[in-house]
C-alpha cells in the first residue's frame, strides 16, 4: 500500500511553486514502493521533499531497525573506535562553547551515543537531556543515567531560557517544519546560548555528481529539507540568530550509500552492492581521503553550523 503523503508549502518562505531537482526510491529500508520528489522553490531555492509522508507514517518509514537507533550495534570494533574518537571531538567542541555547568540537550538524540561522549568526555558539571521521538531509543539514552523527554521537540513544555546549548546532530535535515524547531530554539536558549547543528550540505561533490537521484544525502523519503551553507545561515539569521562559524566535516558515508545506489538501480545484486557500506573500513577510508582533499577546496557534503542567541541588549 502506497505511503500517505501530503503536499507542503516552502517552510523558509512560504512558496508553492518549485522545480523537481531530484527523484528515487528508499534505496536504504525500502520501506515504500513509490519514489519520491526533491524539488527547489521558486521563491527562495530551498530544496525540500514534496510531497512528503504524512504525520502517521513516520513509524513506517523510520522502523525499528532504523540504524541510528542502534547505531553500536552496526559497527565493527575499528568502525566504532573511529566513531568514538570522531564523536570526543564533537564533545570537546561543544565544550568549549558551553559554562562549565551548562544545561545541554541533544535533540532527535536517538540512541544516545553523542549522549554518552558528552558524559565521558565534557564537564561532568553538565545537565544532559536526550529528547527524541523514539521510546525505544530512549530507553538506552536512560540506561546511561541520562535524562529524557519523549515527544517532538517543538510540542514539548520546556521553559523560556532554561537551556545553554541545543544540539541538532543530523537532525534539521528530517524535520517537517525547520522553523518551527529553531523558533522554538531561540526561546528556550538562554541569552548567548548556542545552537549547535550539523546537517548536510548540497555543496559536495558527491551531492552534486549523484544529484539527480542517487546522492545519499537524500535518504529518501526520510530527509525533508536540505540546505547549502548560505541557505542554512540566511535561515537561522532570519530566525534571530548570529552565525558564528561555518565548519565542514567529513561524509565518507555519503559517498558510499550513493555509489551503492547507483549500482543496486542499475541492477547490481545486493550482495555485490552490499561493498560499499559504512561498516567496510576500506570503503571508509577510500572516501575518507576524498572528502579530506575536498576540505582543501573549502567544502564537503557534511557542515557544522555554530549559531548563538544574541546577548540581552545586542
Amino acid at each position: 500500500m502506497p505511503l500517505r503523503t501530503v503536499t507542503v508549502p516552502c517552510n523558509n518562505c512560504g512558496q508553492t511553486a518549485g522545480q523537481i531537482v531530484a527523484q528515487g526510491p528508499d534505496f536504504e529500508y525500502r520501506t515504500a514502493a513509490e519514489e519520491f520528489t526533491m524539488v527547489r522553490c521558486s521563491g527562495c531555492g530551498l530544496v525540500y521533499l514534496n510531497p512528503r509522508p504524512a504525520p502517521e507514517e513516520l513509524p513506517t518509514i523510520y522502523p525499528e531497525r532504523y540504524i541510528p537507533y542502534h547505531f553500536d550495534d552496526h559497527l565493527t570494533p575499528f568502525m566504532r573506535r573511529a566513531r568514538t574518537f570522531l564523536q570526543r571531538e564533537k564533545a570537546k567542541a561543544i565544550q568549549r562553547l558551553a559554562p562549565p555547568a551548562a544545561v545541554v540537550w541533544d535533540v532527535g538524540c536517538g540512541g544516545g551515543f553523542l549522549l554518552e561522549c558528552l558524559q565521558k568526555y565534557g564537564s561532568p558539571a553538565w545537565r544532559l537531556l536526550g529528547i527524541d521521538i523514539s521510546e525505544s531509543a530512549l530507553e538506552k539514552v536512560r540506561a546511561r543515567g541520562i535524562e529524557t523527554r519523549c515527544g517532538r521537540f517543538e510540542t514539548l513544555d520546556l521553559a523560556p531560557g532554561s537551556c545553554d546549548v541545543i544540539i541538532l546532530n543530523q537532525v534539521i535535515e528530517h524535520l517537517d517544519d525547520p522553523a518551527r524547531i529553531v523558533t522554538k530554539a531561540h526561546q528556550t536558549l538562554k541569552p548567548g546560548g548556542v545552537l549547535f547543528i550539523e546537517t548536510p550540505s548540497l555543496d559536495g561533490w558527491d551531492a552534486k555528481l549523484f544529484f539527480s537521484r542517487h546522492w545519499g544525502g537524500w535518504h529518501f523519503p526520510r530527509h525533508w529539507t536540505l540546505y547549502t551553507r548560505s541557505s542554512l545561515c540566511r535561515f537561522l539569521e532570519s530566525r534571530g540568530f548570529l552565525v558564528e562559524r561555518v565548519q565542514w566535516l567529513l561524509s565518507p558515508n555519503f559517498w558510499a550509500q550513493s555509489v551503492h545506489h547507483r549500482w543496486v538501480d542499475r541492477g547490481l545484486p545486493e550482495k555485490y552492492a552490499r561493498f560499499m557500506d559504512c561498516r567496510n573500513p576500506l570503503v571508509m577510508g577510500l572516501f575518507s581521503v576524498v572528502d579530506l582533499v575536498q576540505m582543501l577546496c573549502g567544502q564537503t557534503s557534511n557542515m557544522r553550523v555554530i549559531a548563538r542567541k544574541p546577548s540581552a541588549g545586542i
